[in-house]
């Protein structure tokens, strides 16, 4: 199966899931992933907003902010080359939908933030396939922004 078929696959499973699962499942990943030592020890950290059925990290967000993290969230930036740039979000923020219809920050909110700047990056995919490769949504935003990365810490964590 190629990765395309892969993630129309695994976008149809996820639709089936109750939003009741979803919210529980972000609410136990949450509880785990504040007390994993990265998470612990890093201070910019870039989340996402849910769209289409994901995963919510906004438990996590909510508890990055207790916690006196800063946080940001990707931003599409016309000059950036297909490429995400970050932007500091704090709750009660003017957000716009860019041309994709996800909610961002405002191009005007500053400083935004280069990838290499980040010490954790919370990032939505769809899955994975056998390799352990993230599946995103097939647009390529987060592999070119992240390409510069010799090797990658993650746990993918997804329905």
């Amino acid at each position: 199966m190629d990765r395309q078929q892969l993630r129309r696959q695994l976008l149809a499973q996820r639709r089936q899931l109750s939003p009741a699962f979803m919210q529980h499942a972000a609410s136990q990943i949450s509880q785990q992933i504040v007390v994993n030592p990265i998470f612990l020890r890093s201070h910019r950290i870039a989340f996402y907003l849910a769209t289409k059925n994901e995963l919510d990290p906004t438990p996590l967000l909510v508890r990055a902010w207790e916690m006196g993290k800063q946080c940001y969230l990707p931003i599409l930036h016309p000059l950036s080359h297909n490429k995400l740039w970050f932007a500091p979000y704090h709750p009660n923020d003017r957000l716009v939908k860019n041309h994709y219809g996800i909610l961002q920050p405002t191009l005007s909110s500053s400083p935004l933030l280069p990838a290499w700047a980040l010490n954790l990056v919370i990032v939505p995919m769809v899955g994975f396939d056998s390799d352990g490769n993230r599946l995103g949504m097939g647009k390529g935003y987060y592999d070119r922004t992240f390409a510069f990365k010799n090797t990658v810490i993650a746990t993918n964590l997804c329905c």
